[in-house]
């Protein structure tokens, strides 16, 4: 196979650089890993120059890189950032602008652009990346792609740069869902598994997370489509705008705080080397002492688990749109942008929940998807539901909303 990469999507590669064993469920199938995430033998550079020119070679892969190969698939190149992962767009300052395969005149918005990039061209069937706080499966739903976001628990994050640790995970994207699943099934503990009986749809009110009227039109549609495939009902989930803006205010402050104390002091020695945008984002963090922290994350653990119990005593999984707004048309992104397209995957990463995203089609050529949540460990049962209503994106157009 040649690979070529005509988006800007690699820091490395594409080149053969971890092989995967000759048989394996996974044997002749290419991936990516993005650029927080070790691979043997090459530098991880978080998206930051100065970071990199610092860094030595790998002495191992990342614990995932290491079940890939093992179960067939090979390792060929690392894939763009945004710098840190803290922000959405600061990577251009240093690796230049990643284009968008499924719709060129639109960003890849999402920290883990350049995996998804990869993916969405062809050049490989799947790209892994650290998502701590949406930025692969923001990329993924700019990018018409699936994305499956596990338990955070139910992953092994040896090998992998921390930004916040509570928070942390790893997800991955494809274009085609059984091989999410395959993946799914190679990376994952199976010890952590949880039998769900799904009985019900729900959903927010797109005022609680701000989402673009025509992205929640869109995901409206296809929850309509997902009822009439399985037969489930559909109604709201019973939780208010201010304990979903106190969840998400928790989470912001653990998400800036664990990053502050975790590269703080690399920042304050090399005062230049950031962009304006995560230079800001980081500093956030000073103003949150470990006590701050500490009772942010008590506080939003016990709101997550009261939205994990309504759940559960529902049987429900909680259908969210992939972003909360349409990629933005590439010629319009500032340098930093707001924050509202990882708003749900936020409030989805900050109750702990597991998820799958699904290609919904497209509004006015810029795709969308819808994302499966789920209380803790329910992975494999949200897989069996994506299977079973999975709707050919490619043919689906919707009217923008007025």
């Amino acid at each position: 196979m040649i690979w070529r990469d005509s988006w800007g999507a690699f820091r490395v590669g594409p080149r053969r650089l971890a092989g995967g064993s000759l048989s394996g469920p996974l044997a002749s199938q290419a991936f990516v890993v993005d650029d927080f995430i070790d691979v043997v033998g090459e530098m991880t550079g978080a998206g930051n120059a100065t970071v990199l020119a610092e860094a030595t070679p790998a002495g191992r892969s990342a614990a995932v890189v290491n079940l890939l190969t093992d179960a067939g698939a090979t390792c060929v190149g690392k894939t763009n950032v945004d710098e840190f992962g803290i922000v959405l767009r600061d990577s251009r300052l240093h690796t230049g602008v990643v284009i968008n395969p499924a719709a060129p005149d639109r960003d890849v918005a999402g920290a883990s652009r350049g995996a998804a990039a990869a993916v969405a061209a062809g050049i490989v069937s799947l790209g892994i990346g650290r998502d701590t706080a949406g930025g692969l499966r923001v990329a993924a739903a700019s990018c018409g792609l699936y994305c499956i976001r596990p338990t955070p628990s139910r992953m092994p994050m040896a090998g992998v740069r921390p930004m916040a640790p509570t928070l942390d995970s790893l997800s991955w994207v494809t274009r085609d869902l059984d091989l999410a699943v395959s993946v799914g099934r190679v990376i994952m503990n199976p010890a952590g598994a949880v039998p769900y009986d799904v009985r019900r749809l729900v959903t927010l009110p797109a005022s609680v997370l701000d989402v673009e009227p025509a992205v929640d039109e869109a995901m409206r549609r296809h929850v309509a489509q997902i009822a009439a495939r399985t037969g489930l009902p559909v109604s709201e989930l019973d939780i208010s705008a201010g304990e979903v803006a106190e969840l998400l205010q928790h989470f912001h402050e653990i998400h800036v705080g664990e990053a502050w104390s975790l590269t703080g002091a690399w920042v304050q020695t090399h005062p230049f080397a950031l962009a304006p945008g995560s230079a800001v984002a980081l500093r956030l963090g000073t103003r949150l002492s470990d006590s701050d922290r500490s009772k942010s994350i008590r506080r939003m653990q016990s709101i997550a688990a009261k939205i994990q119990k309504k759940l559960a005593s529902l049987n429900a999984v909680l259908v969210l749109p992939g972003a909360g707004e349409l990629p933005p048309i590439a010629s319009e992104v500032s340098a930093a942008p707001p924050q509202g397209p990882a708003r749900p995957a936020r409030f989805a990463d900050a109750v702990a929940l597991a998820g799958i995203g699904i290609p919904s089609g497209t509004v006015s050529g810029a795709p969308v998807s819808v994302s499966l949540w789920g209380p803790t460990g329910t992975d494999e049962s949200l897989w069996a539901l994506a299977s079973a209503c999975a709707v050919p994106p490619s043919k689906v157009e919707y009217a923008a909303a007025r």
